[in-house]
C-alpha cells in the first residue's frame, strides 16, 4: 500500500512495511517541482538540512502514532454499546472531511 499526497509544487509518496518488535517503518519519497534556476538552490538547502528534515519527519510520525494508539486504546477499552453511541456523537460533532 502507498499513500501519495499532491501538491502543485510536488509530491511525496509513503510506503509502510512492517519492521521488528512490532514497529512500523514508512519510507517516504518526495519530488519537487519548480523553475530551473531554484532548483540547484532546493537541492543545495536539502543537502545542507537534509537531516533535519528527516528528524521532522520522523517526529511528526512519531507524535501521530502516538496519538493513534491513544485514541485505538480508548475505543478497544469499549463495549460494543458504548463504542457505538462515541461513533454516534463523533459523527454528530465533526463534519465529514
Amino acid at each position: 500500500m502507498t499513500a501519495r499526497l499532491r501538491h502543485r509544487l510536488g509530491e511525496a509518496r509513503l510506503r509502510p512495511s512492517r519492521a521488528d518488535g512490532g514497529l512500523w517503518r514508512v519510507d517516504v519519497s518526495v519530488t519537487v517541482r519548480g523553475r530551473w534556476l531554484l532548483r540547484p538552490v532546493v537541492a543545495v538547502a536539502l543537502a545542507v538540512a537534509g537531516g533535519r528534515v528527516r528528524q521532522g519527519f520522523r517526529s511528526a510520525g512519531e507524535r501521530a502514532a502516538e496519538g493513534w494508539d491513544g485514541q485505538i486504546g480508548e475505543l478497544l477499552a469499549l463495549d460494543p454499546e458504548e463504542l457505538r453511541a462515541e461513533l454516534v456523537k463523533q459523527s454528530a460533532e465533526r463534519p465529514p472531511r
